[in-house]
């Protein structure tokens, strides 16, 4: 009975062990690199999206544990131009065909990696950031909030490619 107990212990610590090998909590960029990240472009007529969007590039480079600073210092540019905002109706209400319920919320922007240290562009890519949200009932949610999160979603997006690379 000791024996079976013992290696139950043992079989569960393992796979325990095993399965939290993926996880990290320090970037996953190589430590010291400095990024710079100039406000992004906006060519839609949503004005002060391009501000939101480099905060929050910015904040995740910093979560990441990348050091990001002006183009003079830094060993690689992220640049990035906003060319679509777009909102799409998904979902009617029931009965209502002219009154949405559920809309998507989709920003797009053309986003450069460029190694400065060698002046070579890494990858140029379009890239989407998105969110669905309802405007009636229990979880209703207003286009700013729902903003906010393709934002968010953008930049992870951005952060995610770029760390491909490495």
């Amino acid at each position: 009975m000791k024996k079976i107990f013992l290696l139950s212990t043992l079989y569960f610590l393992l796979s325990t062990f095993v399965m939290g090998c993926g996880y990290v909590t320090h970037s996953t960029l190589p430590p010291g690199l400095k990024v710079a990240v100039p406000m992004l472009k906006n060519s839609t007529y949503h004005t002060g999206v391009e501000i939101k969007i480099t905060r929050a590039l910015i904040k995740k480079f910093t979560t990441e544990g990348t050091a990001v600073t002006n183009i003079e210092n830094a060993d690689f540019l992220l640049s990035a131009e906003l060319i679509n905002y777009d909102k799409e109706p998904l979902r009617w209400v029931h009965g209502i065909e002219k009154e949405v319920e559920e809309y998507r919320l989709t920003l797009t922007a053309n986003v450069t990696y460029k190694d400065l240290r060698n002046n070579e562009i890494i990858w140029e890519e379009r890239i989407n950031g998105d969110t669905d949200y309802f405007i009636v009932g229990s979880k209703k949610k207003d286009e700013e909030n729902a903003l906010e999160e393709a934002v968010k979603d953008l930049a992870e997006n951005i952060i995610n490619r770029i760390c491909e690379e490495w």
